[in-house]
């Protein structure tokens, strides 16, 4: 393995059709789906709860230069601050690594390709040692 490095979890932020926050996650799991199946009939939807961006992007300049799925993903990444006790504090996160992932937004094609040859390869070499 090559460079193997130590990870720490300290804070989740989400927002999504079951809410904003980890609690309204946990909630809305255990809760029958309120997706909208009419609207856009056959696909079902489901809304994203209204959020405050102003919460975690003060500067309405900054809002208008994102995109939707941008200003849900920093959104989301104060809401990880917030959990994590850090938004605010400047020397802690001059040393901070941050990883947001959205359902949105580029995608390189050309590395998913890699990704999906490199899956097939190591199902096919399972495949391979299970038969023999």
């Amino acid at each position: 393995m090559a460079d193997a490095r130590e990870v720490w979890i300290t804070g989740i932020g989400i927002v999504s059709s079951l809410g904003e926050g980890i609690e309204a996650h946990w909630e809305g799991l255990a809760k029958p789906s309120s997706a909208d199946t009419t609207a856009f009939a056959p696909y079902v939807v489901h809304r994203a709860v209204p959020v405050d961006f102003d919460k975690q992007i003060p500067k309405k300049g900054d809002q208008r230069q994102m995109e939707a799925w941008q200003r849900y993903g920093v959104y989301a990444a104060g809401l990880a601050l917030e959990n994590a006790g850090i938004k605010g504090n400047a020397e802690l996160l001059a040393h901070t690594d941050m990883i947001v992932a959205a359902g949105g937004g580029e995608r390189d094609g050309r590395l998913t390709s890699v990704c999906l040859r490199g899956c097939e390869r190591r199902t096919t070499e399972a495949l391979t040692s299970i038969n023999a």
